[in-house]
């Protein structure tokens, strides 16, 4: 088996292929879904075990990739706050993915190393009928296992909650008298 891979480019980034890879790139605004797209930004070759490295691309080389659909990214949530001032804004994204399918790498030489097709293994065929079937004797039916109720019950479920009595409150001391003056007798008149 030929282990040919490339290094591309596209939207800015870079991604190590090989043929029948499915991969997330951005959007590719140039194509729809099911649209074939031909990718020559080639950065790095490997057929086999030979390498060519591109001085930046490989001329002449390119990969072809299928667009399968257009998924829309996890929602980030952008979230801008000023404190004292009352500023608040929450925004939210989704980035916008084309779904690629790798279909063939082409070398620069006019080689081509396309995906191979995965297929199915093939059902097997059922034994004929007239063969002589043999009749297993039925198993002995087991007695259930036995429960064991008092290891494993559970509390009986509270249907109202009990609130705890309220505790008695302690006496606290009489306060102590206060102290009074005497009362102010009448005043005395002088009699004459």
């Amino acid at each position: 088996m030929t282990t040919t891979y490339a290094i591309i480019e596209t939207g800015g980034k870079q991604y190590r292929v090989a043929p029948g890879d499915v991969l997330d790139v951005d959007r590719v605004k140039s194509a729809h879904p099911g649209e074939t797209i031909q990718l020559d930004r080639v950065l790095m070759l490997s057929v086999d075990s030979a390498v060519t490295v591109g001085k930046p691309t490989v001329a002449g080389a390119r990969v072809t990739a299928k667009i399968d659909s257009e998924p829309l990214g996890e929602k980030i949530i952008v979230l801008k706050y000023k404190r004292k001032v009352r500023y608040r804004r929450k925004t939210g994204h989704r980035h916008h993915y084309s779904r690629l399918s790798i279909q063939a790498i082409e070398t620069a030489d006019g080689r081509k190393f396309a995906a191979t097709p995965r297929v199915a293994p093939a059902p097997k065929a059922e034994a004929p009928a007239e063969e002589a079937v043999v009749e297993k004797p039925a198993a002995k039916a087991k007695a259930p296992a036995k429960r064991k109720a008092a290891a494993k019950a559970k509390p009986a479920r509270r249907t109202a909650a009990v609130k705890p009595a309220p505790k008695a409150a302690k006496a606290k001391p009489a306060p102590k008298a206060a102290k009074t003056k005497p009362a102010p007798q009448a005043a005395k008149t002088k009699k004459e």
